[in-house]
């Protein structure tokens, strides 16, 4: 799990500052999407697994959610599930790259507040995000 210094007892916004976790095992694009994030001086936390990812979520406050669907252990609509579950009005964005999961209702009723297949382009990805973080201030 990679983490980047972040205050776990507040989600206050300063700069425009959002906490956000991505749950994503493809290390490749998990580093493009914190890289993405930290530019937009945003505090980011990785998890490679998604049973880290609900510890992260068990530990810590995020105004966002990122994960993917398929993950190692269990999958990132499980990983949405939880937190919905726990932090009902933190939104979730779920990323694919089975065409077929984006019609699957199922990931909505789990928690997934928006779903990106992959390949996304940047613009549309930073797009979406700040759409959910506008909507959780």
């Amino acid at each position: 799990m990679l983490i980047h210094p972040v205050n776990t007892h507040s989600n206050t916004h300063t700069s425009g500052q959002f906490r956000i976790l991505i749950v994503e095992d493809d290390s490749q694009v998990s580093g493009l999407l914190t890289e993405i994030l930290d530019n937009a001086e945003h505090f980011v936390e990785s998890a490679s697994r998604g049973r880290s990812g609900i510890e992260a979520l068990e530990s810590q406050i995020f105004d966002l959610l990122i994960t993917d669907i398929a993950l190692p252990d269990i999958t990132g609509d499980h990983v949405s599930a939880f937190a919905k579950r726990t932090h009902p009005n933190m939104p979730a964005i779920v990323i694919t790259a089975h065409p077929a999961e984006v019609a699957n209702r199922r990931m909505y009723e789990l928690g997934a507040d928006d779903v990106l297949l992959k390949p996304f382009d940047v613009t549309d990805f930073t797009t979406v995000v700040q759409r959910h973080l506008t909507l959780a201030r």
